[in-house]
């Protein structure tokens, strides 16, 4: 009767640890150029902040999409905690931050605004810089597969 119990439990165990998911908020470097991208961070006032001080770079694979295998050494040229500088390599993704059993609709929503600690973020290109900010981070940012992210497709924006 304990080994069925057992076999049952086993049995019934992936089933609960398949609730969770994560949306990613990334930028995706689709040309065959590094672009330096610098982005600005408030202190979080609720704890832990979306945005991360330590951000994650992935190759990207054939496809487009994130290479969960090939990670990229971070090095972030701004020394201050809440301002991050990456030289983001051609090909590759930068992870800026996450939600966990949450979903992101724009930077108004109640249930993540007072966890949303991003100030601003600027993409230099040859010509110019591109500022986002919190007010028109949506017309960059774009959900696609389970991620809210912005392509850079071409050096010039």
């Amino acid at each position: 009767m304990k080994l069925r119990c057992l076999y049952l439990f086993l049995l019934l165990l992936p089933f609960f640890g398949g609730c969770s998911w994560q949306e990613y908020f990334i930028i995706v470097n689709e040309t065959n150029f590094p672009i330096t991208i610098n982005y600005t961070l408030n202190e979080s006032n609720n704890g832990f902040g979306t945005f991360d001080t330590e951000p994650a770079v992935y190759q990207l694979n054939p496809s487009g999409d994130i290479d969960w295998s090939s990670k990229f050494p971070v090095i972030d040229s701004d020394s201050s905690l809440y301002n991050i500088g990456i030289t983001l390599p051609a090909k590759s993704v930068i992870i800026m931050g996450s939600l966990t059993n949450d979903h992101y609709e724009n930077h108004n929503q109640k249930t993540t605004n007072d966890r949303v600690n991003l100030k601003n973020i600027t993409i230099a290109f040859p010509d110019k810089n591109l500022e986002i900010s919190s007010e028109n981070f949506e017309k960059f940012f774009k959900k696609r597969n389970g991620n809210i992210e912005y392509r850079i497709n071409s050096i010039i924006p």
